[in-house]
């Protein structure tokens, strides 16, 4: 039997996660996501009932409109204990296993770690040759294990860092650079770059102030949701979450501060940025939408951007692809412009970001 696909967001740079797939009789929703620098999200008023939704992480522009599951008709929804520990869980909610195989809709399925956020999960169906959902994903991080997927078909790789070469490697000495220059606010998502970040600066010596949002990411890595932790880092991240100063402290002694918001709009980022200290220059990282703080800061030269890889790069995934062997790939979260440069690495498969297909 074929498998029909349908992005109802998500293909286009940075859009919020949500794919339909129907096969064999199932309709499964893959992410909810919602943009929250701009409340974007996918028009559900004319999918119809849907069987079951998949979360494959717990970052906002996955799970952000997760209040969207009553007009879906109250599907199942599935996801890692971790993610389903952190949000309002319905009474028809099913834990995914980190690793292993399960099943979904009634649909033989496996899992695995993603490399990318605590309680972060791909997804494989058993259907039509095999479907993978990645969601965001990479096999770089020095704190989050990677789970390689099985063979299959049709993947949904993460592409949003488009034809991006450049190795995570070559990123953390120009961070670390920065931060042997004087004092450096880095703001960060909590529960995954805060982590990594932390406990990089920690390995190089930098003494540490963490909010504690991060402090508590670090206490669960170490402990509750250790199983995502690649060997080592438990301990280390433990032994961090007890001993880093505390970055929302006004006379806090540190080098490297750690705190979220990401975007330094709100939270401790935003009241350290607030107290304008002379001594601490601002290191942002990741994504700057257009509308926040981090991309006006940027641009007008009060802070700093270098970014750091916590998705794939179009090498990594050129790998995953042809480790699973997919004779379909559709790489989500990307710029349709890098269209003719992805035809060409992924080769012999063939490229689909028209947001739907029928396969078999």
């Amino acid at each position: 039997m074929g498998l029909t696909f349908k992005a109802l967001s998500g293909l286009g740079p940075k859009q919020p996660a949500t794919f339909l797939v129907e096969a064999e009789g199932r309709r499964i929703i893959f992410d909810l996501g919602e943009e929250k620098a701009t409340g974007r999200r996918a028009d559900l008023s004319s999918v119809g009932k849907i069987d079951a939704v998949v979360i494959s992480h717990g970052h906002f522009d996955h799970i952000g409109a997760l209040d969207g599951l009553e007009a879906l008709g109250h599907p199942a929804l599935y996801a890692s204990g971790s993610v389903l520990a952190r949000i309002d869980r319905p009474a028809n909610a099913h834990e995914l296993p980190a690793h292993g195989a399960t099943e979904i809709a009634g649909l033989r399925a496996k899992t695995g770690r993603d490399g990318h956020a605590i309680g972060g999960v791909w997804t494989f169906l058993d259907v039509a040759g095999g479907f993978i959902y990645m969601g965001d994903h990479t096999d770089e991080s020095n704190v989050f294990a990677f789970d390689p997927p099985p063979q299959a078909a049709t993947i949904v790789l993460d592409a949003s860092y488009g034809d991006a070469n450049e190795p995570r490697s070559a990123q953390i000495g120009d961070v670390l650079e920065l931060t042997a220059k004087g004092r450096v606010l880095i703001p960060v998502p909590p529960d995954g770059r805060g982590i990594e970040m932390a406990l990089i600066a920690d390995e190089a010596g930098r003494k540490i102030a963490v909010d504690e949002n991060v402090r508590r990411y670090l206490r669960r890595i170490a402990g509750p949701d250790s199983e995502f932790a690649a060997p080592g880092v438990a301990e280390r991240a433990g032994h961090l979450a007890e001993n880093a100063g505390d970055a929302g402290d006004p006379g806090a002694k540190a080098d490297v501060f750690l705190a979220a918001d990401a975007d330094g709009d709100s939270g401790v980022s935003g009241e350290i940025i607030d107290r304008h200290m002379r001594d601490l220059s601002v290191v942002f990282t990741g994504h700057l939408p257009k509308t926040t703080r981090a991309y006006k800061m940027v641009k007008d030269g009060e802070a700093a951007f270098r970014r750091y890889n916590v998705h794939p790069t179009l090498p990594q995934n050129v790998r995953l692809a042809r480790a699973v062997n997919a004779t379909t790939v559709v790489p989500a979260f990307a710029d349709p412009g890098h269209l003719s440069v992805f035809e060409t690495a992924f080769a012999t498969a063939r490229v689909d970001l028209s947001g739907a297909f029928t396969t078999g």
